[in-house]
């Protein structure tokens, strides 16, 4: 729906999983894309964040899981134009 209001140049997906890795390369993707200064953002500490240890899940449901969101993330894949980094192998 977004694209309905904006042209696709105007917006930028911003990945949890990429920003986590390596947050202030992801924060200077996003300055670049608005064409503002690169920015360091020193030390921080995640709050918040809970984890999902193997086997916390069935192997069936973590198979649906994926089977059901495919077809999104395959749209979104082609939307971003790179794999998302969560794909089932």
């Amino acid at each position: 729906r977004w694209l309905k209001y904006y042209p696709r140049e105007q917006l930028y997906i911003v990945i949890l999983e990429e920003f986590m890795l390596n947050p202030e390369k992801e924060l200077n993707k996003v300055c670049d894309f608005l064409g503002i200064e690169n920015m360091k953002i020193g030390t921080y500490q995640a709050v918040g964040g809970g984890s999902y240890k193997n086997g916390s899940f069935l192997p069936s449901t973590v198979a649906w899981l994926y089977d059901y969101y495919e077809p999104f993330n395959k749209k979104l894949e082609t939307f971003i134009g790179r794999p998302l980094p969560w794909k089932q192998k």
